[in-house]
């Protein structure tokens, strides 16, 4: 547990995963559905595709004409729908499709957790 992230008050930081049984934060939903304008490539990583709403958004992103690319380790219902569908670890796999091989992605990534 000590390994584990903490905040400044020394508690367990809550990573942002929807745990089986709880909704999905509203003002998550709400950013989705600001951002989806501007969205360019719609990636799915590590998802069932049968857990409402998240498994609605590759479906409604298909329909706005955005390109969906699917990273699983087994094809879900949506993969034939995809534009792009890849069967694998999200690790081995990311860093390969985004071109981060040369130790970047651990720098991206962090960089996008700050």
């Amino acid at each position: 547990v000590d390994k584990l992230p903490h905040d400044a008050e020394g508690r367990l930081l809550r990573p942002a995963v929807v745990w089986f049984g709880e909704s999905m934060d509203d003002r998550v939903i709400a950013r989705v559905e600001l951002e989806q304008d501007r969205c360019e490539l719609f990636v799915v990583v590590g998802a069932s595709a049968v857990v409402h709403p998240a498994a609605g958004f590759s479906s409604a992103m298909a329909r706005r004409g955005v390109p969906v690319c699917e990273i699983n380790l087994d094809s879900t219902s949506v993969s034939q729908t995809c534009n792009f569908a890849f069967q694998g670890k999200a690790a081995d796999l990311l860093p390969k499709l985004f071109d981060l091989d040369d130790g970047s992605a651990q720098e991206t990534a962090a960089t996008a957790a700050a």
